[in-house]
């Protein structure tokens, strides 16, 4: 029977084995969106300036 660390070393290896790829696509559409709201928007810094400007 494995001990405590070794279960939850496991454990944690786990959880960033089946977390990473969607992390990973989240970050990338994160990114893409930041590029393209930058591109129409590049005076913008924050996300209510976004939405004043969108929503006027």
């Amino acid at each position: 029977m494995p001990e405590k660390s070794d279960a939850m070393t496991d454990r944690i290896g786990n959880v960033f084995r089946t977390t990473w790829i969607p992390f990973g696509i989240s970050l990338l559409i994160a990114w893409i969106g930041a590029m393209v709201i930058h591109s129409y928007y590049p005076e913008v810094m924050r996300i209510s300036e976004l939405m004043r400007l969108i929503f006027r």
